[in-house]
């Protein structure tokens, strides 16, 4: 009698960290979490690690600090707007409407928490997927 009988075998599910649509939503997330930093903190930076070659041609793992850009402008009347980005593009949220009117700058951390729930419930993953595009390379039809 083999082993393998005596165990219950299943197929293996698949992991949920290579979902594509999970992936965006975790990438939009964690940029909202800086932007809520940002926001807090004026002056909020991130550790960034990166690979340099030294003079004797070894490489180094260093870590740097990089400042992160902010998702909202202040218009002349002291209005805030807020935009999503993902990537490097901006997320249109309706027709030709691309910003979140915030109104005073006190308002956008509360902003930014609701607008995480909304990514965190799926709201955003028809408007993730459209920003993000079609894939970079298509494979020809044979």
């Amino acid at each position: 009698m083999s082993t393998f009988t005596t165990f219950s075998v299943v197929p293996m599910p698949k992991a949920s960290s290579s979902d594509p649509v999970i992936k965006r939503r975790q990438k939009l997330l964690y940029q909202l979490e800086q932007q809520r930093a940002l926001a807090v903190n004026p002056r909020h930076v991130i550790e960034a690690k990166k690979w340099v070659r030294q003079d004797d041609g070894s490489r180094r793992l260093v870590e740097r600090q990089r400042t992160v850009r902010r998702w909202w402008v202040m218009d002349a009347d002291g209005q805030c707007y807020l935009t999503i980005r993902y990537g490097a593009k901006i997320v249109e949220l309706e027709k030709g409407k691309t910003a979140i009117l915030v109104g005073e700058i006190a308002n956008l951390p509360s902003i930014i928490n609701a607008v995480a729930a909304a990514v965190e419930n799926g709201e955003f993953d028809t408007l993730a997927k459209a920003a993000y595009g079609s894939p970079r390379f298509k494979r020809k039809s044979l």
